[in-house]
């Protein structure tokens, strides 16, 4: 069946050739890709805030777990066995970390402090180690990021 009378008369508006081919076009600066050194430029303080607010958000954790640590300390019958988890922890981060570290550092270590944690007070078998765990590790991180060369507090 071919095309009617009309149709058929009339020339197509369709280019055989898609726009853009064979063209010298300029593209428009939003489809442009970027250089290198404009995304360094805009990515650098973005990852550097970020990893600011990462650290900061460690150390607030670091320093709500001392504090509820303290609150533990202060009952007698749980005292003893809460500084003795909070030795071996500070024993192990010590033995990781080292004695000269940033906060940087510090918080690397933290990210994956909690299996290492939970095996080391396994190992001391404290009775009630495993809900004194986060509270025990924080508290430790705490006092050891006071002995970073870059802290400020």
């Amino acid at each position: 069946m071919g095309a009617c009378a009309h149709c058929a008369a009339r020339p197509s508006r369709r280019s055989p050739i898609p726009s853009g081919i064979g063209e010298h076009r300029a593209e428009p600066a939003a489809w442009r890709t970027p250089s290198r050194h404009a995304l360094l430029t805009h990515i650098k303080p973005l990852i550097s805030s970020l990893v600011s607010a990462d650290l900061e958000s460690a150390r607030l954790e670091w320093e709500h777990a001392y504090r509820d640590f303290a609150e533990v300390e202060r009952d007698p019958a749980r005292e003893e066995r809460a500084r003795m988890q909070l030795d071996a922890v500070a024993t192990e981060l010590r033995r990781r970390v080292g004695g000269t570290f940033t906060l940087r550092e510090l918080a690397d270590e933290y990210a994956v402090a909690d299996g290492w944690a939970r095996h080391v007070l396994a190992e001391q078998a404290t009775p009630g180690w495993p809900r004194m765990l986060a509270l025990v590790e924080g508290a430790a991180f705490h006092l050891y990021a006071r002995g970073a060369v870059d802290y400020t507090p």
